[in-house]
């Protein structure tokens, strides 16, 4: 075997075992998640009919994703450009990730 092949095989083992712990993070924060949450979303849907809470919660769980799998990093541009009220952003997703975010 090739040093170069030796190499490939093991950043396809590195990329796999990377895969790995990126999906068990997922499934474990998206399991464990509403068991948590869900009371806060619960108690505030009396008190909130814009629902900024459930967006609270929403958001808690990508971000709790986003923050616990090495190498991912969210970036936003353009944001000082915004106006003002309500608006509609539409997103060009680059991978499933971009759901979380």
């Amino acid at each position: 075997m090739t040093r170069d092949k030796a190499a490939g095989g093991n950043l396809e083992a590195l990329g796999a075992i990377a895969s790995l712990f990126v999906w068990t993070c997922m499934i474990l924060v998206t399991a464990i998640f509403p068991f948590i949450m869900f009371p806060v979303f619960v108690a505030g849907l009396p008190f909130d009919r814009t629902g900024a809470w459930s967006h609270w919660v929403g958001a808690r769980w990508g971000r709790t994703i986003v923050r616990l799998v090495p190498g991912w990093h969210v970036r936003v541009e353009g944001a000082e450009h915004l106006a003002q009220g309500p608006f509609v952003i539409i997103a060009n997703h680059q991978s499933q990730v971009d759901i979380l975010v």
